[in-house]
C-alpha cells in the first residue's frame, strides 16, 4: 500500500507509486492499492506552474475549497480556470493537456474521484493506477470500529502514549491532542455531512457519531492501514516522519498490537527551465549570507589566528563566570572590543562577503522556482519519469537479490 491526499501529485510523491507497484510486480502473489486522503483540507484542485520570467503561479483545475471543507466533499469540477500569466515554454503544452483532463473528467461524482481519473490518465503508461481506498469510507469498517473501541476503553492512556509520542517526533510537526475538564480529543475527525467540514472528536461524544461521519487523522489512518490492510506501508518522507510518531504511539499504547513494516520513498526531479544552470541553488544563497554573517563574528574566517585565539579564551572566560555565577561583564565587553578590532582592520573583506552574498541572492531571486522539486510530475518530460521508473526497477531489484541470501526469519525481521 501507500497513499496520498487528492491531486496532481509532484515527482516524489510518483515514486512511491512507481515503487509500489514495482514491488508488488516483483513479488509473487502480491498486488498492490493506495489510500486516498480525502479527510485532508489540501487544496486539491490547485496546479502550480512556473511562469515565463520564472515566477510560480497557481492554476485552477477546480475552486479553492471552502474553509475546513475536506475534499471528499468538494464537487468535481466542469472546467480548468483561466490561465492568466505567461506559462513556461519549457511546460506550456502540458499544462494545457492537464487543463483539457478537467473537461474529460468532469462527470465524475465528486473532486477526488476526478483528480484520481486525471492522475490515472497522466501516469498512463508509466503506472496502472488502481482505484483508490477512500479515508473517508473506512469507519464503517469492523477493523477501524474495533480500533475506536479500544480508544473509548481506555481513553486518557491511548492519549496519553499519543502525545508522548508527538512530542519525541517534533520535527512531524504533530499537534497534541487535548485533555482537559474530563474530557479526551481522540485522532479522530467528525464530517459535517452537510457543510463537508471537519471537527474534532472527544471521547464522550464519539460512540454517539454514526460511523459514516468519522474519518482518521493521520496516525490513526497510518496505524488501520498497516494493522488490517496490508503487509508493507509505502509512505514518502513527511508519512516517514509521522510513522515514527505512529510506531512510538502504538508501543506505548497497545505493544501488544503488531503493525505491518513501513518503508520511505521519493524522489527529486527538477524541470529543465531556461538559465537552470545559471542560477544559484537556495542552499548556495543562504551559505553565501551565512557566511558573511559568521565572518563578522569569528576571526578564524577571516584568517586571523591571533584574534581568533584570543576569542577562543575570552568564549572560555564568559562560560566559566556562568558556571560560578561571577560577573561575565568584563569578558563580554572585551569580546566586543577585540570583534570590533577585528572588523575595523578586515573590513574589505567583509565587505566582499556581504557583496557576494547580496549578489547571489539578487541573481538566486528565481532558485524557488528553478531548482523547486514539487512542480506536478505531469509537467516534467516523459524521457525524465521513464529515467526514474527505470532507477527505482534497479533499486528494488538489487534489494531482492540482497535479500534472497538472507534466512526467512531475518528477512521478516
Amino acid at each position: 500500500m501507500t497513499g496520498h491526499q487528492a491531486g496532481i501529485w509532484h515527482a516524489g510523491i510518483l515514486a512511491k507509486y512507481l515503487a509500489t507497484e514495482a514491488l508488488a510486480n516483483a513479488t509473487a502473489g502480491a498486488a498492490w492499492s493506495h489510500v486516498v486522503v480525502d479527510q485532508d483540507v489540501n487544496d486539491a484542485g490547485g496546479l502550480p506552474a512556473p511562469t515565463a520570467d520564472l515566477r510560480r503561479v497557481t492554476l485552477r483545475l477546480a475552486p479553492p475549497p471552502r474553509p475546513h471543507r475536506v475534499t471528499a466533499h468538494q464537487p468535481a469540477s466542469s472546467r480548468a480556470g483561466p490561465v492568466a500569466a505567461t506559462i513556461h515554454p519549457a511546460v506550456a503544452a502540458r499544462v494545457e493537456r492537464i487543463r483539457s483532463l478537467v473537461a474529460d473528467t468532469a462527470s465524475s461524482p465528486d473532486l477526488p474521484s476526478q483528480l484520481e481519473a486525471m492522475v490515472r490518465h497522466l501516469c498512463e503508461p508509466l503506472l496502472s493506477l488502481p482505484p483508490g481506498i477512500r479515508a473517508t469510507r473506512l469507519a464503517a469498517t469492523e477493523g477501524f470500529q474495533s480500533l475506536v473501541r479500544a480508544m473509548l476503553d481506555e481513553p486518557r492512556r491511548c492519549v496519553e502514549g499519543y502525545n508522548a509520542a508527538v512530542a519525541a517526533t517534533p520535527r512531524a510537526r504533530l499537534a497534541p491532542l487535548r485533555l482537559h475538564a474530563g474530557r479526551v480529543e481522540l485522532p479522530l475527525w467528525r464530517i459535517d455531512p452537510d457543510a463537508g467540514t471537519r471537527h474534532a472528536v472527544f471521547s464522550d461524544e464519539a460512540g454517539d457519531i454514526p460511523a459514516e461521519r468519522l474519518a482518521p487523522r493521520a496516525l490513526l489512518l497510518s496505524a488501520f492501514m498497516r494493522l488490517f490492510v496490508c503487509d508493507l506501508f509505502i509512505h514518502g518522507t513527511g508519512g516517514g516522519l509521522y510513522d515514527r510518531a505512529t510506531d512510538a504511539w502504538l508501543a506505548e499504547w497497545r505493544p501488544d498490537w503488531r503493525p505491518c513494516p513501513g518503508a520511505v520513498v521519493s524522489a527529486t526531479l527538477t524541470l529543465p527551465l531556461a538559465g537552470h544552470d545559471a542560477v544559484p541553488s537556495p542552499q548556495v544563497v543562504a551559505r553565501a549570507r551565512w557566511e558573511a554573517h559568521a565572518a563578522r563574528h569569528d576571526p578564524a574566517r577571516l584568517g586571523d589566528a591571533a584574534a581568533a585565539s584570543e576569542r577562543a579564551a575570552l568564549l572560555e572566560r564568559v562560560r566559566e563566570a556562568k558556571a560560578s555565577g561571577g560577573d561575565v561583564r568584563e569578558a563580554y565587553g572585551r569580546l566586543h572590543a577585540l570583534l570590533a578590532d577585528v572588523r575595523g582592520r578586515h573590513q574589505r573583506t567583509l565587505d566582499a562577503l556581504d557583496a557576494r552574498a547580496a549578489s547571489l541572492a539578487e541573481a538566486g531571486g528565481a532558485a524557488g522556482v528553478v531548482h523547486d522539486r514539487t512542480w506536478p510530475f505531469a509537467l516534467h518530460a516523459r524521457e525524465s519519469l521513464d529515467a526514474l521508473q527505470a532507477s527505482i526497477r534497479r533499486e528494488i531489484e538489487r534489494t531482492h537479490s540482497a535479500l534472497s541470501s538472507v534466512p526467512l526469519a531475518d528477512r521478516r525481521a
